[in-house]
């Protein structure tokens, strides 16, 4: 975004920002403005007052009445935000409060910190199907929330633990770490705490209740074993069988699990322009990672009709230790309604095939498979369009590189390995290229002129 930034947005004209993204901004400054919001957020107020009527003095004096206007205003602020919790927190310095919620099976905690008097931020874990009861789940949050997070002068906890001093001797904390909420202002907080903890949780138990509703419908529709709680969908990116990709995303529990997206290069495939040998391909490639790993989806979506599915199921074939249903998710197309002109065509539904089902499914419009199965395709299809440009991108760049006497494929693909792009490779240094292993130092001499004319034209 920074990149193809070319003039300030309103943030800028509304003075809430300084434009570094196509400005030129004194560094001093910038750093200056980041470590007074840094200091805000850990609830160093005072300092900043400090700071900022200092700024105000020195811009009043030098008769820059409007930016000592604009620091007035962000001490009237600051001081209102102080005001408001000096108030509330005038007897508790240094502590933790811990919050808790039960509902359903399942735990919620909230954490509120509070240090120099200030309320300074809040964390939150929701625990879905708890089997063990609240004393022993508060002592197993307790262990692994700080077992790496600086010791706090007390921890206020909703209820007692039990063994308390075997806690406290796990993570290297004082006895009188962990307390119950005596003072007045520690029990508000507590109730703060338990309500966050409470509307986290029945939130969280919410979308989980749509998102089981949603999950079963589709294994209702589809005659499913187990709820497909992992789903993947595969899609095929090509221009007449040019840079042609592979790509392969992941929902979990009905939401996108980037984490989980893979990118696939097909060379061999590619060349033959054929869309089965590329879907068997990825999916061979994606199976073999599966039983490395021993964790793969439920099911796996490919996008296409009979054909594309047949492919995907002839490299399942050589996985039978693997458990995993395949569909094919085929779009809408036209079909002419008899009796009607032309212009009057229809379209089908969106279709999904099984495997050794002579007929599709047809997806009802708005239903939970729809939108889901539709959203995952789309994604699918995105992730692989946005790979297939990269690379169609660097093979046209590419070959324009070799015309430099001494590029060739390997040192092409290294330069590009390095400088991802052709935009990163104009912003190099001769001496970034020269650095650059089997550079020699005429090719990146004669490099960087040619990168300097391709950025000047």
């Amino acid at each position: 975004e920074f990149k193809n930034a070319k003039r300030p947005c309103n943030f800028y004209h509304m003075k809430k920002c300084l434009a570094p993204c196509c400005l030129k901004v004194n560094n001093d400054e910038y750093h200056e403005m980041i470590q007074d919001a840094i200091s805000v957020i850990k609830g160093k107020n005072k300092e900043v007052l400090h700071l900022l009527e200092q700024k105000m003095l020195q811009a009043s004096d030098a008769l820059n009445y409007e930016l000592a206007a604009q620091l007035r205003d962000q001490i009237t602020s600051l001081e209102t935000i102080q005001k408001h919790q000096d108030v509330f927190l005038e007897n508790i310095k240094d502590i933790d409060v811990i919050g808790f919620y039960e509902k359903n099976d399942s735990l919620a905690f909230q954490v509120l910190f509070v240090r120099d008097f200030q309320l300074i931020g809040q964390d939150h874990m929701n625990f879905a199907h708890v089997l063990e009861d609240k004393e022993e789940a508060l002592a197993d949050f307790i262990l692994q929330y700080y077992e790496t997070k600086d010791q706090p002068s007390k921890v206020v906890l909703p209820f007692k633990v039990e063994n308390q001093k075997l806690l406290s001797e796990a993570l290297d904390f004082k006895m009188s770490t962990f307390k119950q909420a005596l003072k007045s202002e520690e029990k508000q907080l507590m109730k703060i705490a338990h309500r966050n903890a409470k509307f986290l949780l029945e939130e969280f138990l919410r979308k989980h209740t749509k998102t089981h509703v949603i999950l079963q419908e589709v294994k209702k529709q589809l005659n499913l074993p187990e709820l497909p709680r992992w789903v993947e969908c595969v899609d095929i990116s090509h221009i007449q069988g040019t840079a042609t990709v592979g790509s392969v995303v992941a929902f979990k529990n009905a939401k996108p699990d980037k984490k989980l997206y893979r990118h696939y290069n097909l060379f061999d495939e590619a060349e033959r322009s054929d869309d089965y040998a590329c879907i068997e391909s990825v999916i061979d490639r994606r199976l073999k990672r599966a039983v490395e790993d021993e964790d793969y989806p439920n099911l796996i979506i490919i996008d296409g009709g009979k054909g594309q599915l047949n492919a995907a199921l002839k490299a399942y074939e050589k996985y039978p230790s693997l458990n995993i249903q395949f569909v094919g998710l085929a779009k809408s197309r036209l079909k002419k309604q008899e009796g009607f002109p032309s212009k009057q065509m229809g379209y089908t539904s969106e279709r999904v095939f099984l495997p050794g089902e002579k007929h599709s499914i047809a997806l009802e419009i708005g239903s939970n498979i729809y939108r889901l199965f539709t959203h995952l395709r789309d994604e699918a299809h995105r992730f692989a369009i946005s790979h297939h440009r990269k690379r169609r991108s660097r093979i046209r760049h590419g070959s324009s590189l070799e015309q430099v006497k001494g590029i060739g494929p390997k040192l092409r693909a290294s330069l590009f390995d390095t400088f991802t792009d052709m935009e990163g490779l104009k912003r190099a240094s001769l001496e970034e290229l020269q650095s650059l292993k089997g550079m020699r130092k005429t090719t990146a001499e004669e490099l960087y002129q040619y990168l300097r004319s391709q950025k000047e034209s």
